[in-house]
């Protein structure tokens, strides 16, 4: 018995339509309707049926790229996410390498591993610390523009609360910048370190560079200060007391020169350079 062509076949063709290839499925019906069409002239049918078929089509083919579309901006937003928030295996492991390599003083190779992280995870949450101990390996490496870099980039994603991270930044910036005879610039670094943190356990040692760099501008009331703010701090600092007793000799003040290199003798005999500025200070005195 022929079966007639009524709308609930038109939607089971429509069905079949859906869950095949669009292609082969197509070329399949519109060649048995064509011979259908034309044994019973059911033209007005076979011209809706396809209409539908087309209209289908189209649809669903705007609906798989939509999918598509949906899919791929998942799939970047994953990715992305998981950049942004910093984890990714490799990066840790080149992380830990770089720290390893700098713990053996082979700061080339912690470079490149430090790189390697950065390129791994871009926006790592934590980059802020690959930034600094890359700096630390720059600076060792006596690549000071690079370290004043990575120091300040580090800088720039540290939150003011993590106050130990930002005093221990501004010190080594400090001294990258000594390091290029950047004065100024290394003077606000130290002083923002000791702001940061006044009572800190190295606090002597801010003391010391900074009043080394204030000798190196002529400051010389403002070196013999720092150098004061050191010894208070660890009465026993022979490097303070160097310090103290090369600004004096600079000021001609050769007693107070002379009490503060026997001082920093006395603390460090071993230290031929505290003996040799002792020696040029009695020489001076004996002259006059």
């Amino acid at each position: 018995m022929s079966r007639s062509l009524t709308p609930l076949s038109l939607r089971a063709g429509v069905f079949v339509f859906r869950y095949h290839c669009f292609k082969r499925v197509t070329v399949n019906l519109k060649a048995r309707i064509d011979q259908w069409c034309f044994r019973y002239f059911f033209v007005n049918y076979y011209t809706i049926f396809l209409a539908l078929i087309s209209a289908k089509g189209r649809l669903i083919m705007r609906n798989l790229n939509k999918y598509f579309c949906i899919f791929s901006t998942v799939s970047f937003l994953i990715v992305t996410l998981s950049c942004s928030t910093g984890y990714n295996k490799h990066a840790d492991q080149y992380f830990e390498e770089g720290l390893a390599f700098y713990k053996s003083m082979e700061y080339d190779l912690s470079i490149e591993s430090f790189n390697k992280t950065l390129e791994l995870a871009p926006y790592g949450k934590d980059n802020n610390i690959v930034y600094y101990n890359r700096g630390m390996a720059h600076l060792k490496n006596r690549q000071n523009d690079k370290a004043i870099y990575d120091f300040t980039k580090a800088l720039e994603m540290t939150p003011a609360s993590s106050k130990t991270l930002n005093y221990d930044i501004f010190v080594n910036r400090g001294e990258a910048y000594q390091k290029s005879d950047d004065f100024d610039h290394a003077v606000l670094d130290y002083t923002k370190a000791i702001e940061l943190l006044p009572k800190h356990k190295n606090i002597k040692f801010v003391y010391s560079n900074r009043a080394w760099v204030q000798y190196a501008k002529g400051n010389y009331d403002e070196a013999a200060a720092d150098f004061s703010e050191a010894i208070k701090v660890d009465p026993e600092f022979e490097r303070a007391f160097y310090g103290r007793a090369t600004v004096w000799f600079k000021k001609e003040d050769n007693q107070r020169a002379l009490s503060d290199a026997k001082e920093a003798v006395r603390l460090n005999p071993a230290d031929k350079k505290y003996d040799d500025l002792l020696y040029e200070i009695k020489a001076a005195i004996n002259k006059n």
